[in-house]
């Protein structure tokens, strides 16, 4: 008989425990032996138990488990066969690990809510989440909470569901020291797999996801289900009598050696249906609307490859599987590119790709990330030898992902060391709090709201505050009045229901859910309890917004100091005021502000390539710097004051200061700090408060009349609460657009939810911005990521809108270049401290038309992605969303909006020369003239917009012409546009002569889609210009062109790839200007 082990107290999560087991003869975890260890983390015991000179690993989702343990100290397989059924799983440590495989799933059998209770329960895998939210202008957190099951299984929002489940799977058990030899994916499964591997970052792993199912759902869209996909579950010899019966159908899947996937014709994969169930053979047609994995994926090949190849690719850090070739990937970039796109026109080869792993590659465990076990069967299948285990089961998410890591563990892919490490830091990790006692900062309480204090508000606040605690995770205490419940509080729609019923037990009240719509906030639901439900609340409330829409949230609050008793305004921004002292290669000291701070404030200039001065003991800031293309240097020696840190520099654009170093400056030490400052030739001196030094008023002003008397310019900085909460891209966007645009000083930055304030918008400045406005009636505040603005089109206001043609309802057409003017001027409006430097994945929908004496009223919403590595620069993707007011028949405005244009604005550092696209080997060649005059007259088009003459088709399907006088497309001046955006116009009038003059083999009509790329050389080119376009794709109905614009000194200045005309209608509307 075994005695049982005493503890002090049960095992909780986080906690390390060492436990002491009293008899000698069995297992145990014991300090006076090899000294046995326990660490309860998220549901799971791993545990190293010593007994005997046998040292043990143990995993375990059972709170019981010692009360299961054998009692001799070298259990037989079938006692720990036994165990693993209690949940218990023990293993030698002296035992070889088997080599391991992580396989990524791909699209197929999705379910609601998957991926909820991995962001609930454990925080390694919502910090993952969370991550991937912060890439998207859209709440994709809101995956987990739809419904539908036909909704996520769209194309649209499969995919980046899946990438953020598997991400956040992956990160999970890469936390706990997971090291695979091998990682895999399953079609789409193998692009997830590419950022495991470590080939493309998380958000270039977003940004390609994201574009691709776009692109890939207005494949489907356009589809007229001509292909398809059948699953036949038969032997080889069935395969080949199928191919050779059909040889037009492709196999698509080689599954297993009884499963594979047809595509092709539908009428022949119909055909094949039926035969094969006379046979008694089992075939399904999958509910798709393309063949994939097949030949005619090679439209998506040329626009994929370029989109590829823009971004910063490395070598695999893991062993990468291709399921295409069933070899490695290899290591150069472009190979890899290669790779990548040949996954969507080829074949799944899984069955040789399971077979290589096992006997090429010694593979024996496999490790599914997904939302089932799908690719487990498929390798058991395979080889039913194989140990498989899956992340994930459908209703059983939790409990399948702890006894999945209790047996990675036990089986010894897990590292105890990593799990103690992952255990520290989570009892270490604190929730944000206020650093500064105010009533805006405060802990929330309902009686500072409202009119007077009663017990019945009080405990409605206690009763709501420790719900909200609880179902939260933090300390009721620190929850504040203005915390959005689902940003702030991280609450979604399935945490409500539970919620609610609490509180209506609590406090005996009535909740209606029309009411609860409207809640945004904790004061929001502090009034719906105390049945306050007559007051307008703001905000979009729980009701669920459509999957998809735009997320506008302000982070951040600026503000400028107000009188005692006022309602603090926004600062007013004028976002056309463009003086930014910083340029790539300038030079930014940092002395005496907190390093994770430093680090937050710089990250949306350091990307441009500036030199730092640091001290030695900023790794945060140092790490983020190296990272980007910035040297880093050292500002001083450790201890050096203030006035003495730029002691041997010659140079220095700006200094970033905070901290005590400022504020115990003397009179004396001020002056020779700024005098330094003007020794180094310094523009900006930028100081940044937190926390308790806010409240010391008087030393801030002085510093600022030292340094206005030198004539530096000083910016101060006050920022309330707790900053390191804050997502550093915010406070690096506000930091940088202080810099370049800011006019008040000193100005308050807050945590949203922490100040009531009142709106103020953008400043309309007329003579510096007058295509595009600000919008009065915005949809969102504005804030760091997102800006609302105005556009209109008039043909009285601007003349040349006169020569542009019709369209086929009669309208003034309004050109494309014109929409584009639009979004690019939101996007400098927006992150006005960049450089336009081109566009990516531009839709265009219905043509855009004016009537004579009439405005066109145009909204674009702006909103900007993380920085990116692209065609070897550091750039922001803006992406822009163009919409008009719909008109009556008789040209009246109606409420209603259509989007007509969206894309990405690619904004970064100075604009460098490009490479052409092809040589000039067309020069010297004589090609067919065009009566390139009667064209412009046959479709209305005046004289200002004849772009082009000298027109030649040459053989290959290439147009050249020349280029002429620019009309007013974009402004000129200000944003230094002009020539750029008539180039592209010149090549959009390039194409559509293309379809008169060498029509494409399957007849109209046509019209514009999209743009892939529009690329912008470097310093403005001076005529004569030329341009020359090559039809690349004519098929499936659908024409593409590649082209360029070069000077007459031969530099490429504007180059176009994937500029597609489509057969089918536009998107939205019935008529079409046709080409």
């Amino acid at each position: 008989m075994r005695d049982e082990p005493t503890l002090s107290a049960a095992p909780f999560r986080g906690s390390e425990c060492s436990l002491l087991m009293t008899d000698s003869t069995g297992l145990k975890t014991a300090d006076q032996d090899v000294g046995g260890r326990v660490v309860s983390l998220d549901g799971v015991r791993y545990g190293i138990l010593d007994s005997g000179g046998t040292s043990w690993r143990l995993g375990t989702v059972n709170p019981l488990w010692m009360q299961h343990m054998p009692t001799v100290s070298r259990p037989e397989d079938d006692e720990l066969a036994a165990l693993e059924k209690d949940g218990i799983l023990l293993s030698r440590r002296d035992t070889l690990t088997p080599h391991l495989a992580v396989m990524c799933c791909g699209q197929g059998m999705v379910w609601p809510g998957m991926g909820r209770e991995l962001y609930d329960n454990f925080p390694a895998a919502r910090d993952a989440m969370d991550r991937l939210a912060a890439c998207a202008n859209w709440d994709v957190l809101a995956l987990m909470d739809e419904p539908d099951v036909e909704t996520i299984g769209l194309t649209r929002w499969q995919q980046p569901y899946l990438f953020l489940l598997e991400f956040a799977q992956w990160s999970l058990y890469r936390s706990l020291g997971l090291k695979p030899s091998l990682i895999c994916g399953h079609s789409l499964g193998e692009l997830i797999a590419l950022c495991l591997a470590g080939v493309y970052s998380p958000e270039v792993c977003w940004y390609i996801l994201e574009t691709r199912s776009n692109h890939m759902a207005d494949l489907e869209a356009k589809s007229t289900r001509d292909t398809g996909m059948l699953a036949v579950y038969a032997g080889e010899d069935v395969l080949a009598e199928v191919r050779q019966t059909w040889p037009d159908l492709y196999v698509s899947n080689y599954n297993t050696p009884k499963q594979f996937i047809l595509s092709g014709p539908r009428d022949i994969l119909m055909q094949a249906r039926r035969v094969l169930r006379k046979k008694h053979y089992p075939a399904v047609m999958l509910n798709v609307t393309l063949a994939f994995h097949h030949p005619s994926m090679r439209v998506l090949r040329d626009l994929s490859y370029r989109r590829l190849s823009a971004l910063e690719m490395h070598a695999p850090s893991t062993l990468l599987l291709s399921c295409v070739t069933t070899g490695f990937y290899p290591d150069d970039e472009a190979d890899i590119c290669r790779y990548i796109v040949d996954l969507d026109e080829h074949s799944v080869r899984w069955v040789e790709c399971v077979r290589n792993m096992w006997q090429r590659d010694g593979i024996r465990h496999f490790l599914e990330l997904g939302p089932q076990d799908t690719l487990c069967g498929l390798v058991t299948e395979n080889e039913p030898r194989a140990l498989c285990m899956a992340s994930s089961a459908r209703g059983h998410e939790c409990e399948n992902m702890r006894c999945t890591l209790a047996k990675l563990f036990s089986l010894g892919h897990l590292s105890y060391d990593a799990v103690r490490t992952a255990s520290a830091l989570l009892g270490k990790k604190q929730f944000p709090s206020a650093a500064v006692e105010s009533p805006s900062q405060a802990p929330c309480s309902v009686e500072h709201q409202e009119t007077g204090t009663s017990g019945e508000s009080s405990r409605t606040e206690k009763v709501t505050l420790e719900l909200l605690g609880k179902a939260s995770g933090r300390d009721p205490s620190e929850i504040r009045l203005g915390m959005d419940l689902r940003f702030d509080l991280s609450l979604r729609s399935s945490s409500f229901p539970r919620l609610i019923e609490e509180a209506e037990k609590e406090l005996h009240v009535s909740v209606d859910f029309e009411d609860l719509l409207q809640v945004v906030t904790v004061g929001d639901l502090m009034r719906i309890f105390a049945g306050k439900t007559g007051e307008k609340i703001a905000g979009s409330g729980l009701g669920r917004p459509a999957l998809g829409a735009p997320l506008r949230r302000p982070f951040l609050a600026r503000t400028s100091a107000a009188q005692a008793g006022d309602v603090p305004a926004e600062c007013p921004l004028n976002p056309t005021r463009r003086n930014m002292v910083l340029s790539p290669g300038s030079t930014i000291g940092v002395y005496g502000i907190q390093d994770g701070l430093a680090a937050a404030l710089l990250s949306s200039i350091l990307p441009e390539g500036m030199n730092l001065l640091l001290p030695e003991s900023f790794p945060l800031t140092a790490d983020r710097a190296r990272g980007t293309e910035c040297q880093v240097l050292t500002l001083c020696v450790p201890g050096a004051p203030l006035q003495g840190c730029l002691a041997g520099r010659s140079i220095v654009d700006m200094m970033l200061v905070g901290g005590p170093s400022v504020e115990n400056m003397s009179g004396e030490d001020r002056k020779l700090f700024c005098r330094e400052l003007v020794r180094v030739q310094c523009h900006l001196l930028a100081v940044v408060q937190t926390g308790s030094a806010i409240r010391q008023g008087s030393l801030v002003p002085a510093l600022a009349a030292a340094a206005a008397e030198a004539g530096v310019r000083l910016l101060h900085i006050r920022c309330h609460g707790e900053s390191a909460s804050w997502p550093d891209l915010e406070l690096g966007d506000l930091f940088a657009r202080e810099i370049c645009c800011g006019e008040t000083t000193p100005v308050d930055w807050y945590p949203s939810g922490e100040v009531e304030l009142l709106p103020q918008n953008l400043l309309d400045d007329a003579d510096a911005s007058p295509r595009v406005f600000p919008d009065s009636h915005p949809a969102g505040r504005i804030s760091a990521k997102y800006i609302s603005t105005c556009s209109q089109y008039s043909a009285a206001a601007q003349p040349s809108l006169r020569g542009t043609g019709f369209t086929d309802s009669g309208d003034r057409r309004i050109p494309e270049t014109f929409l584009l003017s639009s979004g690019l001027d939101s996007a400098m409006m927006l992150m006005p401290w960049l450089e336009p430097i081109g566009f990516t994945d531009v839709h265009f929908r219905d043509p855009l038309g004016v009537r004579d004496g009439q405005v066109r009223e145009a909204e674009i919403l702006t909103d900007v992605g993380p920085w990116l590595r692209h065609d070897l620069s550091m750039v922001r993707m803006c992406h822009f969303s163009l919409s008009a007011r719909d008109l009556t028949g008789n040209g009246r405005m109606k409420n209603g909006r259509t989007v007509y244009s969206y894309g990405k604005v690619i904004m970064g550092g100075p604009v460098s020369t490009i490479p052409p696209l092809w040589g000039d080997e067309t020069a010297g060649m004589s090609g067919e003239p065009q009566d390139w005059e009667s064209w412009y007259a046959r479709r209305g088009i005046g004289a200002p917009w004849h772009l082009l003459s000298h027109v030649q088709i040459l053989p290959g399907h290439v147009l050249t012409a020349d280029l002429g006088a620019s009309p007013a497309i974009a402004l000129s001046g200000v944003w230094n546009y002009s020539n750029q955006l008539s180039a592209v116009e010149a090549i959009l009038q390039g194409a559509r002569m293309a379809f008169d003059f060498d029509p494409p083999e399957v007849g109209g009509p046509y019209c514009l889609s999209m743009i892939g790329f529009i690329r912008y050389g470097g310093a403005a080119c001076h005529g004569p210009w030329r341009i020359s376009l090559k039809r690349l794709w004519d098929a499936a109905g659908v024409v593409r062109y590649d082209a360029q614009a070069v000077s007459a000194a031969g530099q490429c200045f504007v180059s176009v790839n994937h500029l597609e005309f489509d057969s089918l209608p536009p998107l939205a509307g019935d008529k079409a200007d046709r080409s």
